[in-house]
């Protein structure tokens, strides 16, 4: 076979898209399909540093901060692997992503506190609620991300004793290691009578199925079906702002609320598989700004770290490094 100039640049792009995020890939070439396209109509024949400037310029207008570090993510990863430009070497453009990020703060979503949680688990009617209590109870017990909450089988809950092992598989992508975590004597009932409720010759082992009036029916709940729960729990509860209890509750509660037990950094990464410690160090952070002045809709105040008032409280006293700590 003779290697023609297009026959190698098909085989090279080939291998670059094998260098993508399996579950990002698509993602990716869409940045950079985009990109692309705005070079034709700019009519950029080349890929300098000041045409990414002027690329990124005109996102700005349209785009947030946190958007345009995705999309320069995206772009580093597919320029590097299809035409050998590193954008590490481009100064200026950091430095103009880093200058519009300034004093830029993502909207985060809500919280819940653990009166919060308890009185949810403890007042809501099953008929109703079942499905959702299970997935509280397990997103805030693991710092569980949506699509984990998605992928997680029945066969991944295992009983050990009066408590459950859970194991997550198939984290956020594929260098992600698997994360196990603990369910307490309190609320295995709870999970074992929404399991219980399945259908006999249901095909899928997927453990989040369609629950309605106290019935598990032979339908998986998607990820935007997962990703509005925590804004029916904080609607039955009667909270303010609803809508602002986004997909990601569950695992920012999960966090906020060990950092408020006084959970350290690396307590903190491991139960919610987090490698960076930026990541858990903010959330020491917040909690510890928050619960020094912080009063929830009952009034009741907090001071940091809290004195533990429910059963619902993180138990920091069992975590060990090969035990994963216990969260409600």
């Amino acid at each position: 076979m003779v290697l023609t100039p297009d026959l190698v640049k098909e085989k090279v792009d080939v291998i670059g898209d094998t260098l993508l995020p399996f579950k990002s890939e698509l993602r990716y070439l869409k940045s950079y399909d985009d990109f692309m396209k705005w070079r034709t109509e700019k009519k950029v024949t080349s890929l300098e540093e000041n045409d990414l400037l002027t690329y990124f310029f005109e996102l700005s207008e349209t785009y947030k901060p946190s958007t345009l570090w995705s999309v320069y993510s995206m772009l580093k990863t597919t320029l590097s692997s299809k035409h050998n430009v590193n954008l590490k070497n481009y100064e200026r453009l950091t430095s103009f992503l880093k200058e519009r990020a300034r004093g830029f703060r993502s909207k985060r979503s809500n919280v819940f506190t653990n009166q919060q949680v308890d009185t949810f688990l403890k007042t809501a009617p099953d008929d109703i609620y079942l499905a959702m209590k299970v997935l509280l109870i397990l997103g805030i017990s693991g710092a569980c991300r949506g699509n984990e909450l998605i992928n997680l089988k029945v066969s991944d809950i295992e009983k050990q004793g009066e408590i459950l092992l859970v194991k997550l598989r198939g984290t956020e992508n594929e260098t992600s290691s698997d994360r196990t975590f603990f369910i307490r004597e309190e609320y295995v009932n709870t999970i074992q009578k929404y399991i219980n409720l399945r259908p006999s010759d249901i095909e899928t082992n997927r453990l989040f199925i369609k629950y309605m009036n106290g019935k598990c029916f032979r339908q998986v709940m998607g990820k935007n079906k997962i990703a509005a729960i925590p804004k029916e729990i904080a609607t039955y509860l009667k909270l303010p702002n609803p809508n602002q209890y986004s997909g990601h509750c569950f695992r920012r509660t999960s966090a906020t609320l060990m950092a408020s037990s006084g959970a350290d950094i690396m307590a903190i990464k491991r139960t919610g598989g987090w490698k960076a410690n930026r990541m858990a160090a903010g959330y020491i952070e917040e909690a510890m700004e928050n619960n020094i002045t912080a009063t929830d809709s009952t009034n009741q105040h907090y001071t940091y770290p809290p004195q533990p008032s429910t059963s619902l409280e993180i138990d920091i006293s069992r975590t060990t490094p090969k035990s994963p700590p216990y969260i409600i």
